[in-house]
Parts: C-alpha cells; sequence; structure tokens
C-alpha cells in the first residue's frame, strides 16, 4: 500500500509541471566584461541565476530569495535577488527597447537592453556599478 501510494504521489507530482519550462536569459555588456545568464521558470520565478564580472562570478539557486516580474504587454521583466549568503542583485528590462522577435524555434523571443547592479562578484569589491547589458531572452515549452 505504501509503495501504491508513493507511485499515485510521484505521478500526480510530475502532472503539475507538464508543460512547465524554463525561458533562458543571456545579457552581456557591450565590452564583454559582464554576463548575466538565468533561468526563468514560467517566467514567473527565476530557478538560478549567474552574475559574472571580469570572469568571476556569482551564482544565485535559492529561488525563494527572489522576485520575478515579467509582463510582456507593458514590456516589464526586473528580477530582485536579496541572498544574505551569496549577495544581492536588481535586474530590469529598459522597456524602450524589449522587442518581440518572430521565432519557430521558440513560443516567445525577446530582445532588450537591461541595467543590473548587485554585489560585485570581484574580490575586493563590494558593489557594482550599474551596468547596461544587451539581453535576450528565449521561452519554449
Amino acid at each position: 500500500m505504501k509503495k501504491f501510494v508513493f507511485f499515485i504521489f510521484l505521478f500526480s507530482s510530475s502532472l503539475a509541471f507538464a508543460g512547465s519550462a524554463d525561458a533562458v536569459l543571456i545579457c552581456k555588456s557591450a565590452s564583454g566584461r559582464t554576463v548575466f545568464t538565468a533561468n526563468l521558470q514560467d517566467l514567473v520565478a527565476f530557478t538560478d541565476a549567474k552574475f559574472s564580472i571580469d570572469g568571476q562570478a556569482l551564482i544565485y539557486s535559492n529561488s525563494a530569495m527572489g522576485h520575478l516580474v515579467f509582463n510582456e504587454k507593458n514590456k516589464v521583466l526586473t528580477l530582485a535577488i536579496n541572498d544574505d549568503k551569496i549577495g544581492w542583485l536588481t535586474f530590469y528590462a529598459i522597456p524602450s527597447t524589449f522587442k518581440t522577435l518572430e521565432s519557430k524555434r521558440h513560443r516567445a523571443h525577446y530582445k532588450f537592453k537591461a541595467v543590473i547592479q548587485g554585489k560585485d562578484p570581484r574580490k575586493d569589491e563590494w558593489q557594482s556599478k550599474e551596468i547596461t547589458l544587451d539581453c535576450e531572452l528565449t521561452y519554449s515549452i
């Protein structure tokens, strides 16, 4: 009976995630020195994120410490992370640059400029400057 209940639980859990996928966000500064990547679960929460400057990185994986807002109609994408162990980060798309692209490979495909600032990943640095990034966001189910 315990095995039966376990399998029912396992099966019903997997159904809850059917059709669920991560959107992939890839951003880079004009100089290439700053890179930001993130996986965004169904465009409602972040799964993980990596903020790099000059090859040194902070990796955020505790999604409970982050807050994501995405609204395609109003061209809004913001992500704020405040992890006491790793550091803080704020990211926002610049709405006037937000473009929806046609894509046969993805359900949704966007390009935009964004601003990021946070705990600087480089040793002996505290806070990064506001850095403008060129970003691409793709989402497929």
